[in-house]
């Protein structure tokens, strides 16, 4: 809120002083009079109502590592709050009255010849002719500038709003619910409930576009099959034998299963801490879809479950890295980089986008890496 007052304070100064040239001095007062407009306000508002309820699910897509399921009730519960305040035109007119009287105390404190208005001005209305004999079908929308300005702006920009989420999002629950089945975290639920006979439906509809042998059946079968073994498969070969020690000392199969989860979460937390959400989680579908590519599980035991996984980590549940992307593109790629390879483009690309993996490498093993790939440099490099 200050900075509104500053900023007021700013184009006022630019508009008067003649150390401006009649250019910047026209464009600061256009700016002023656009700031210090009932309506500008009045739109603030309405976006800020928007942002309130927004933003919080905006912050949660662009997690890494996030639940789709989870997103998916996210975007749900968004929809309905939106939805319940798309009316409430009167909150965001007394809001903005209380923010045009508190601006105008301030710049009154400060002593600064402006004031911002306080409601919108009132406009004619414009009847179009008509000819003799001819019905008019022009009506005018609301009784005065107020109701004009609900109608035609709040209203519709709620309803667009909500209109372009339940688009983006709401057709696609049933595929949000499915990927949520392959997330490791879920596989407790299923090892203990079983698994729906509606569950990856919707996903293998898509699947079976590529493998016809892709059927829910299938997919659900292989998926019960892995999450009963996930526990053991995961299992690196330290952990093999730290589970072989405890064995020799404990001979009760669950307080032994209990024991080497307990051991091998803690010997290997700091790991988990360095490198972030990933890299040998042994929770997430990274690390679901590492283990079927490396011990070859995907050519004959869960070829489907591989594919399932694999689109799973393709398709982007939205579109928040490729618009990142773009917006690296364009500070990489400046007209100072024109003549740039498309080898260099693309590793400026990776470091810029994957940053969070590019920082969790440490300086020793890119320095072997460079000096494996550059014998020449392997003398200088390699001590």
């Amino acid at each position: 809120t200050s900075l509104y007052i500053e900023l007021i304070e700013t184009l006022q100064e630019l508009a008067s002083s003649e150390d401006f040239n009649p250019t910047v001095r026209d464009t600061a007062q256009t700016l002023l009079d656009k700031c210090i407009s009932f309506e500008t306000i009045l739109t603030v508002q309405v976006f800020l109502r928007i942002f309130q309820h927004t933003a919080s699910l905006s912050k949660y897509l662009q997690t890494s590592g996030m639940d789709v399921l989870q997103a998916y009730r996210n975007v749900d519960c968004t929809i309905k709050a939106l939805r319940d305040v798309s009316r409430d035109f009167d909150g965001i007119n007394a809001s903005a009255k209380k923010f045009v009287e508190w601006a105008n105390n301030s710049l009154e404190d400060l002593k600064i010849d402006v004031t911002v208005e306080a409601a919108l001005p009132e406009k004619r209305v414009r009847v179009p002719k008509a000819m003799s004999g001819e019905r008019r079908t022009h009506e005018a929308v609301g009784n005065c500038a107020i109701d004009c300005y609900r109608i035609t702006v709040h209203n519709c920009v709620m309803d667009k709003v909500v209109k372009t989420l339940e688009e983006r999002f709401k057709a696609q629950d049933t595929l949000f619910a499915d990927m949520a089945c392959l997330n490791p975290e879920n596989f407790y639920d299923i090892k203990k409930n079983g698994i729906q006979p509606t569950a990856l439906v919707r996903l293998s509809s898509i699947l079976t576009k590529f493998n016809k042998d892709a059927t829910a059946s299938n997919l659900q079968s292989e998926l019960i099959d892995f999450s009963l073994k996930w526990s053991k498969f995961k299992k690196t070969v330290p952990e093999e034998y730290l589970g072989m020690n405890l064995a020799e000392n404990r001979n009760d199969n669950d307080e032994l299963e209990n024991d080497e989860e307990t051991a091998v979460s803690s010997s290997f937390s700091e790991d988990k801490k360095a490198h972030g959400k990933c890299k040998s989680c042994k929770n997430c579908p990274v690390c679901c879809f590492t283990v079927l590519h490396k011990y070859n599980f995907y050519c004959k035991a869960y070829t489907h479950l591989y594919n399932a996984y694999k689109l799973l980590l393709t398709l982007s549940s939205t579109q928040v890295a490729c618009e990142r992307s773009f917006s690296k593109l364009k500070y990489i790629n400046n007209r100072l980089r024109s003549s740039m390879s498309s080898t260099h483009l693309e590793a400026f690309m990776l470091m810029s986008v994957e940053v969070d993996v590019m920082v969790g490498l440490s300086n020793e093993d890119i320095i072997d890496s460079v000096a494996e790939i550059a014998p020449g440099l392997k003398t200088h490099l390699v001590l």
